[in-house]
């Protein structure tokens, strides 16, 4: 929530210094609105589009009143008469291209660059003060690359040094291909910006008719060609395909190169995890430790398992042993408090007008009895375990004495019925949500339409409440400076919070074995959203409800409502870009963390200060919410490409600082995470799959109405189909999930056990 509360604070100062500049030159917007309002998005807790608007106003202080008077008697608006800012996209102030632009992307560049020095320089400054915040996984050695912590840009270089291959031993497969994609998107967009800069930009300038008039910046884009144009919308045409052809080769090489990383990952995972499978839907009979084992070793050999777990109904011995961990560190804290102040500590019993007790002697009576409650609760549970039904669950795991068996066992279809003996890899021992395993699945399946109701009403209800939102805080009159922060509440408290709103559903509503599966559902249902509300948010208008009717009506409208709509809103996102190229060094400061680090510090010693100061906001800068947004950059760069040229390069940067910064931030300086094996990356690649079907849509409806003939549309049409040919061959070209049978035969058993254990840790603990 820091994050979050510093994000209210920037805005509110850019909002003041808004409301004085509107006092000042309110003259000179009688007829132009914010034309150079125009500033890139930020990843400060979800206010992406919020923060962007208040900066896009914010750069108006760098354009004089003189000028903004001299552009309104002269403006000249990229021609677009069905096309308004209104709705949707003035909500989340998505503005239309217009004269001035230009200016204000400059000036945008200019702020954005002095912040990205400024946030690198201050991280620099810090990781050689607090190295243990900055750079602990190199003080422990979990990484192979020691990057020279006494240098203020010694992080460059560990950045640079560091390979995939070493960042997934470091951290693991999931956050090492989150920089691979990084990798991918520049290769993607570098291969595209070349023809469109090098060959579209000059043709737009000298050959496209001069359509864009004033508005200069769109004189090297795509805006600048007049309707009708006799040839130059046929070069568009090829880009299409050139652009989707590019991006679906890179696609499919990158996932053969995936693929490969996965069978080895799969292959290098330690015991027990490599030795077990998660087992789900066990049939009545079969609900017990000793029935479970009799099961699957009739199924692989007498000798075949190992051990055997059902998921057990332990709700009591949970509370006992909180209540256990609680006394302890309470009694902990009094013996330190008494050593300190050299007198007896005394607590009030039961309530604040119960007896007054010693503390230190009633907490270690309250633990001895709870040790005693325990035990007795540990007994009575083995006690009913070998009974069929009761304490266990229809969950359980089953590690095998050899990896090859428990590979076999994945591929096997064990009942006709498919909500039984459903076998698949566990989850890290470490992540396992044991709550949701013992949770009825009839039940399960009754909480989960809820959750899905609850996350479709968060789609539908965006609009709406935003509109509500921002419209009951403008009818409240507290000054200029409220009148200017007021417009945009409903977005802010929306958008803020909406990574925590959507986890909150998962852990309440849906069954999930890990927390790490609650990430990959974020990414999905994150990702989504955005292209709802960040890339089609104009032409979606002020109902998603309205927007989905009408292309139900009518399929072929879907054309029109991207062409009339995206291709004026470039500039928008071109400054977008900017604004997250900045945003990432922000991210790279790690000021929550530290900030957190640093208040522990007073009260623990520096081991137990860093230990609480991690991991960072899961919420917002887990691996679930950033693989969503960095799909989102990616579709920006994609999907206006061809539009604005200049949108594919600015795409490109963004990626080569995502790759400069996150490649040192996530592998020396933050905490590992559980590990899915490469999950988040297949859906990274499909959701741009997507995005280049929104592009060909996008691009034939453009050429549809703008082109003097249909043949440019012909042109581009097959590539539409060939985009979701390819997305659809996608799964069935890639067997990714499990390793095939001839790796599982070439495999060598024997890796020796580690601590972890697939028992409940309320059983287990000591």
């Amino acid at each position: 929530m820091l994050s979050a509360l510093a994000s209210w604070c920037f805005v509110l100062s850019m909002s003041v210094q808004q409301s004085e500049f509107e006092l000042a030159s309110n003259s000179a917007h009688m007829e132009y609105e914010a034309p150079d309002c125009q500033e890139g998005g930020c990843d400060v807790r979800g206010n992406d589009l919020l923060l962007l608007q208040t900066s896009m106003e914010f750069n108006q202080l760098l354009v004089s009143e003189d000028d903004l008077r001299n552009t309104t008697d002269t403006l000249i608006t990229t021609p677009a008469p069905n096309v308004t800012a209104g709705g949707a996209g003035e909500l989340t102030g998505v503005t239309m291209n217009a004269a001035g632009d230009l200016a204000a992307f400059i000036s945008a560049c200019v702020m954005n660059g002095v912040m990205w020095f400024i946030a690198v320089a201050v991280a620099s400054c810090l990781r050689v003060k607090y190295p243990e915040i900055y750079a602990n996984n190199a003080l422990c050695e979990i990484t192979k690359i020691r990057p020279d912590l006494s240098s203020y840009l010694g992080w460059i270089r560990g950045s640079l040094d560091t390979s995939i291959e070493d960042a997934k031993d470091a951290i693991g497969l999931d956050n090492a291909l989150l920089l691979e994609f990084s990798n991918l998107c520049m290769r993607i967009l570098g291969t595209i910006a070349v023809p469109l800069v090098c060959i579209m930009c000059p043709l737009h300038l000298f050959c496209g008719g001069d359509r864009a008039g004033e508005d200069h910046l769109s004189a090297i884009a795509m805006g600048n060609v007049v309707d009708g144009h006799p040839w130059l919308y046929y070069c568009h045409a090829v880009c299409v395909w050139y652009t989707t052809l590019v991006t679906t080769f890179y696609i499919y090489s990158a996932q053969r190169k995936f693929v490969k990383l996965r069978f080895q990952w799969l292959k290098d995972l330690g015991n027990p995890r490599a030795s077990t499978v998660l087992v789900e839907g066990i049939p009545d009979e079969y609900c017990s430790d000793a029935k479970l084992k009799e099961f699957f070793c009739a199924a692989f050999g007498s000798g075949s398992v190992r051990e055997a777990h059902m998921v057990k109904h332990t709700d009591e011995l949970c509370s006992m042993v909180n209540q256990l961990e609680a006394s302890e560190l309470s009694l902990n804290e009094m013996e330190k408090k008494q050593q300190a102040e050299g007198q007896p500590q005394f607590i009030r019993k039961g309530s604040f007008f119960g007896e007054e007790v010693n503390a230190i002697q009633h907490y270690e009576e309250k633990i001895n009895s709870l040790k005693e409650d325990i035990s007795k609760e540990r007994s009575r549970i083995k006690e009913l375990s070998p009974t069929v039904g009761g304490i266990n669950g229809h969950n359980g795991f089953v590690t095998f004495f050899h990896e090859k068996t428990k590979e076999t066992a994945i591929h096997i279809q064990f009942s006709e019925d498919a909500s039984e003996w459903n076998v698949s890899m566990p989850p890290d021992p470490k992540d396992i949500r044991w709550t949701d395993l013992k949770s009825d699945a009839t039940l399960g399946k009754f909480w989960m339409f809820i959750g899905y109701a609850c996350v479709f009403g968060l789609y539908i209800g965006f609009m709406p409440i935003c509109i509500f939102v921002t419209n009951l805080a403008n009818s409240i009159q507290l000054g200029p400076v409220w009148a200017a922060f007021a417009p945009t509440l409903g977005l802010l408290i929306f958008l803020s919070f909406l990574p925590t709103f959507l986890l909150l559903i998962f852990h309440v509503c849906f069954k999930l074995g890990a927390d790490a599966e609650s990430q990959h559902k974020l990414q999905v249902w994150y990702f989504w959203f955005q292209v709802f509300f960040v890339i089609l948010v104009t032409a979606i208008g002020t109902s998603l409800v309205k927007f989905f009717s009408t292309i139900a009506q009518d399929p072929f409208s879907i054309f029109k409502l991207l062409a009339d709509q995206l291709p004026w809103a470039t500039h928008f996102y071109m400054n977008y870009l900017v604004l997250q190229i900045a945003t990432h060094s922000t991210n790279f400061t790690r000021y929550v963390t530290l900030s957190k680090y640093i208040m522990f510090k007073k009260l623990y010693d520096d081991e137990t200060a860093r230990a609480l100061a991690e991991p960072e906001d899961q919420d917002y800068y887990g691996l679930g919410g950033r693989s969503a947004r960095f799909a989102i950059n990616m579709l920006i760069g994609l999907i206006f490409s061809t539009l604005s040229p200049l949108c594919a390069v600015l795409g490109f940067i963004n990626f080569a600082v995502c790759r400069l910064l996150y490649g040192y931030m996530i592998v020396f300086a933050e905490t590992k995470k559980p590990d899915l094996g490469g999950v988040f990356w297949v859906s990274k690649l499909k959701h741009v799959q997507f995005g280049l079907i929104i592009y060909c849509v996008l691009m034939i409806g453009v050429l549809n109405f703008r082109a003097p003939t249909y043949g440019p549309m012909i042109v581009a049409i097959p590539s539409l189909f060939f985009a979701w040919m390819r997305l659809a061959q996608f799964d069935s070209t890639f067997q990714w999930e499990t390793l095939p049978f001839k790796e599982v035969m070439a495999m060598k058993d024997g890796k020796p056990l580690n601590a972890d254990s697939y028992q409940q840790p309320e059983l287990t603990k000591t």
